[in-house]
């Protein structure tokens, strides 16, 4: 069996076109995604300032559903 393995936080420009572009090539595409950086982590110290961890970084879950695939399984891990 092929599988092809992405760890994502953020990447919503290309992670479908990417998945895509492999999908004929592997059996199946496990996306471990992670809503923030760092695990339970509340933000970072940038430059001297805090800065929050936004909510949410960007499309990429809605980007990956979008191949409406069931050789893509998305995986909520950090």
């Amino acid at each position: 069996m092929n599988v092809a393995v992405y760890r994502v936080l953020y990447g919503e420009d290309f992670i479908k076109e990417s998945i895509e572009s492999i999908l004929p090539h592997v059996d199946h595409v496990y996306v471990v995604k992670a809503e923030k950086p760092w695990g339970h982590t509340l933000g970072v110290t940038y430059k001297g300032q805090w800065v929050d961890w936004p909510e949410k970084f960007d499309n990429t879950r809605e980007k990956i559903a979008e191949l409406n695939s069931e050789k893509v399984t998305v995986i909520d891990d950090y």
